[in-house]
């Protein structure tokens, strides 16, 4: 921004470019301020000085000023010599401790008329003090006394010895006093601390300071604080309104403001705008080329320094770095794998030893678990030779056979009714509890199982289908709440953008756009193919069923089974619609799709989701009556949130998908509906997309060279993490491409 600002100059950069103003001084000020700054340097007949020099002189005559107690100067043996710091400071705590005890003692004057000499209370205490009862001296002293005071005999003692330890203090103060005048001290409390601030200030001082201001006479160090003011205005102005280096001359740089006014007041705006860093480089270079140089060259030489391994680095040894790290990363896995193991393992034969240790040889927290040890191996073994009426999960974890059935199956699979069912209620029963296609759990089901664990974690797509109530209400709206969006809203969460399962990224593509902005990143295919077949034929939909679809299908699904290719699905918009085209196939293609070993995928849309193949046929089924109309009535797809169907219709397949129909994206007129709505927009990509070749597979900033991937730099600053490079190269090599990093493209 600020290259761009400077690059409007229509003259040669001068020292008027360090020039600054701050929202704080405005250039309303400036030329009063410059004025007075330039007046000072005449006052004090400098003529070169730099900005650093300029505030060491600052420092200087500000030291000056402690060598004065409110204009009288102080005794410089104190405030510098350090063998006198000592006895300042006992002078200080005797003053104090005086000054606090005689203010203490002096309330005992409010109990007296008369305001009592040394001698009197001398004569009082002997005359109280006295055991001669009949000596009338005494009796009259006494009598004369209780004139002056309404204390009791005992009281006016105790008050008259107090008096008399306040003309002792009061004497001693007055001796102190001298003591310190002696001293050529201050007989003041408040210069005295002052003089003790001093020597603490000092002692901050450098050596070479104190030593210039000892050398100066009073008149000189007066001169100092004279000379102050004029100091404080050049550098008020110099750091109010420039950007001058420390070395800088100041003297120069005043002088050429006054000259070059015209052109400040030309460039305020840029001089208000452009960094002091800037104005800086700009300045020591010349012109912004050298500095864009000098800048570089900074920069390189501190990498350099840091990381000098990196100077001669290539996009090999990146890709080199990634290997290595994904081979950690694999080994780590695998030890820690095998960690998890040897835990469990050890614990078993660690339980398993302490059943055969003798109970002398126990403590009593031993002898307690091999009992219940003792009583869950007979459990589970009497379990086991029975043939029939075992017991429940329930009642084995509710027994002593807990201990071993926790080691023996630390992992669990199971739906929230399995664990509702079969699993005791009771906190921390797992240490951590993984729920997958979490969009279709309501909250109410996953409750107990979150009840049940220490700690969660919550996977699934709010771009899939929600729970669904379409075949239990018959489409009407509900009100349950799936898992995954309170989770979302309420837990720390986290975005996954890379999508693995199809080979092509044509597969993904609607999806990509229409349900996840262009975010994910897809994987390219090395091979060069057509991921996706639109076979458009002239059904017609009579009695829900489409049977030239069906038809088309089945002598497909046929072909594959003779090819024993079993690695196939069949997805239709209805199970009326899936039951025509099962009924299309011989009886033997039939064996072949119930039997569970081959593995072929048969369901309805609303059925499909967790699902996938390598290919996948679609019937949409849908079509115009025999009269030739066409009604938006889609089952499931028109009710709330159907649209998201379609996501997971067009993200199962991984190799290749082969999309039936009877209508195109013309016979549907644009609806309300937001399940009409984007199957008429997935019908257009089939159209259009898909029938002009125009499949985009590489990602922005990642040339392919045949068999070969090249990510550039600017790729590379795409991405938010190492982890992102790792995961990509890896995948990149796993659909065999070679992976290349350009880092000077």
């Amino acid at each position: 921004k600020d290259k761009n600002k400077l690059l409007s100059l229509q003259e040669p950069i001068g020292d008027w470019i360090l020039v600054s103003f701050s929202e704080k001084h405005k250039e309303k000020g400036f030329l009063t301020k410059l004025n007075q700054a330039l007046d000072a340097l005449k006052q004090l007949s400098i003529r070169l000085i730099s900005k650093r020099e300029l505030e060491e002189k600052r420092r200087l005559y500000a030291l000056s000023k402690l060598f004065f107690f409110r204009e009288s100067p102080l005794p410089r043996e104190y405030i510098l010599g350090a063998s006198k710091e000592k006895q300042l400071k006992a002078f200080i705590n005797k003053w104090t401790y005086l000054e606090e005890k005689i203010e203490l003692l002096s309330k005992e004057k409010e109990a007296w008329k008369k305001d009592l000499n040394w001698s009197e209370i001398a004569d009082y205490i002997a005359a109280l003090s006295s055991t001669n009862r009949w000596n009338i001296r005494t009796w009259r002293k006494r009598k004369e006394l209780f004139k002056f005071t309404q204390l009791d005999f005992s009281g006016a003692l105790v008050a008259l010895k107090k008096l008399e330890e306040l003309k002792t203090l009061e004497l001693e103060f007055v001796e102190l006093k001298k003591e310190l005048r002696n001293e050529g001290l201050p007989d003041n409390l408040t210069e005295l601390n002052h003089i003790q601030f001093v020597q603490q200030q000092l002692k901050q001082v450098t050596e070479n300071r104190i030593k210039l201001l000892s050398n100066c006479t009073e008149s000189e160090l007066r001169e100092l604080q004279e000379k102050e003011q004029y100091i404080d205005l050049i550098l008020d102005f110099v750091r109010n309104y420039s950007c001058i280096s420390p070395e800088a001359d100041v003297v120069t740089f005043l002088e050429h403001c006054k000259k070059d006014y015209t052109s400040i007041l030309t460039h305020i705006g840029l001089l208000s705008t452009v960094s002091s860093v800037s104005k800086s480089i700009i300045y020591n270079a010349g012109n912004i080329e050298k500095a864009e140089r000098a800048i570089v060259a900074y920069h390189w030489k501190r990498f350099v320094g840091y990381y000098p391994d990196y100077v001669h680095f290539s996009g090999d040894d990146i890709i080199q770095m990634v290997n290595d790290w994904n081979t950690s990363l694999q080994s780590d896995e695998d030890l820690f794998a095998r960690s998890i193991q040897q835990k469990f393992t050890s614990q078993f034969h660690a339980y398993h030893q302490l059943l055969q240790t003798p109970a002398r040889k126990l403590n009593a927290t031993q002898k307690e678990l091999k009992k219940t040890l003792r009583k869950g191996k007979a459990i589970l073994v009497k379990e086991f030779s029975k043939s029939r009426q075992h017991l429940s999960l329930l009642e084995l974890l509710e027994s002593e056979a807990k201990v071993w059935v926790n080691i023996l199956k630390p992992i669990v699979l199971a739906s929230p009714y399995s664990i509702a069912r079969s699993f005791p209620l009771h906190p921390k029963l797992f240490d951590v509890l993984v729920i997958d296609e979490a969009s279709q759990m309501p909250l109410a089901h996953a409750a107990g199982a979150l009840f049940r664990s220490s700690r969660v974690l919550i996977a699934g797509d709010e771009q899939q289908m929600a729970p669904s109530p379409y075949h239990s209400t018959h489409g009407k709206t509900s009100n349950s709440v799936d898992v995954l969006h309170q989770a979302f809203f309420y837990w720390k969460n986290k975005k996954l953008l890379f999508h693995y399962r199809s080979e092509s990224p044509s597969l993904m593509a609607f999806s990509n756009q229409y349900f996840y902005n262009n975010e994910l990143f897809l994987f390219p295919s090395v091979e060069n193919y057509l991921p996706i077949e639109v076979v458009t034929l002239k059904g017609i939909y009579d009695n829900r069923v489409n049977q030239t679809e069906a038809e088309w299908i089945a002598k497909n699904i046929v072909k594959k089974i003779n090819q024993q290719d079993y690695n196939f699905g069949v997805v239709a918009f209805s199970q009326v619609q899936l039951d025509a085209i099962f009924n299309a196939l011989p009886i033997q293609a039939q064996e072949e799709i119930i039997n569970e070993e081959r593995g072929i995928l048969w369901t309805s849309l609303e059925e499909l989701q967790g699902e996938e193949c390598d290919h996948l046929y679609v019937s949409l089924g849908y079509a115009k009556n025999p009269e030739g109309k066409l009604f938006h009535r889609f089952g499931a797809l028109n009710h709330v949130n159907g649209h998201k169907r379609l996501n997971v219709l067009m993200s199962r397949a991984k190799n290749a998908l082969t999309f039936v129909r009877s209508i195109s994206a013309e016979d549907l007129s644009i609806s309300e509906n937001e399940g009409v709505d984007v199957l008429r927009k997935l019908l257009l990509f089939l159209e259009n997309d898909v029938a002009n070749h125009t499949e985009k597979q590489i990602s922005p900033n990642m040339v392919k060279n045949g068999d070969k991937i090249i990510l550039t730099p600017n790729f590379i600053k795409s991405l938010s993490s190492p982890e992102e490079l790792l995961t990509i190269v890896t995948n990149l090599k796993k659909r065999n491409w070679k992976v290349e990093i350009d880092l000077c493209r």
